[in-house]
């Protein structure tokens, strides 16, 4: 649904048939869930919005130092102090990596062991 695909699969609206039986009941049953499901998506997008503009003004001001040439390190220094952010990195044109992750003290602490070396 969020893909804009209107298909359903599986038995939740009946068993595959040779014709097509339209009930009242499935299609006030579907047009109930993609209620449901509009109304949830619209809600996490709203919250996934608040959450990244409370990094916009920080970002800002990191991307105007490093137009002043000021050291990456110190440029993101109180980005990457945000209990919510864990790194921060620069990129190329290319979207290559330079220079080294800058990583939070309260991520670092929290590292998954799962990526930790062998």
């Amino acid at each position: 649904m969020d893909a804009d695909v209107d298909f359903v699969q599986g038995y939740y609206f009946g068993r595959p048939a040779e014709a097509l039986k339209i009930k009242s009941v499935e299609t006030c049953t579907l047009m109930r869930l993609c209620e449901q499901f509009k109304n949830a998506s619209a809600e996490e997008s709203k919250a996934q919005e608040a959450r990244i503009a409370a990094h916009i003004f920080e970002f800002r001001a990191c991307v105007a130092a490093l137009q002043a040439d000021v050291p990456f390190e110190y440029a993101c220094a109180e980005f990457v102090r945000r209990a919510s952010v864990a790194q921060c990195y620069l990129l190329n044109r290319n979207a290559g990596q330079i220079g080294r992750n800058l990583t939070s003290s309260s991520s670092a602490a929290k590292v998954d062991p799962g990526f930790l070396p062998l």
